[in-house]
């Protein structure tokens, strides 16, 4: 493994922060940094696999190549983005709302 020698900094909420300490305990990870690093490599891996298999019209034949554990993990991911994406909408849904007048 590479030297980690690059550093990420960004603010959070208390309530973030206990999130994601459990989820990173959860899923036997030592600390907050590791559980990011993971996320992220997560997240490229899986925009990166979306940009070969649908540019290359090939999402079928690139899900085929892979084995069963990565066609779970790239599930997991998929539902993790779209997890996101619903919670992000839920929070826009009342603000959008509010301003239309019944």
């Amino acid at each position: 493994m590479k030297p980690k020698d690059r550093m990420v900094s960004f603010r959070i909420s208390a309530e973030e922060y206990d999130r994601l300490r459990k989820a990173g305990s959860v899923h036997g990870l030592t600390n907050i940094s590791e559980l990011a690093r993971v996320a992220m490599n997560r997240m490229l891996e899986a925009q990166q696999f979306q940009r070969e298999g649908f540019l290359n019209g090939t999402q079928q034949e690139t899900s085929a190549h892979l084995g069963l554990p990565e066609q779970v993990q790239e599930l997991r991911v998929q539902l993790e983005g779209l997890s996101s994406e619903v919670k992000r909408l839920s929070r826009a849904l009342p603000a959008a709302s509010a301003g239309i007048s019944e």
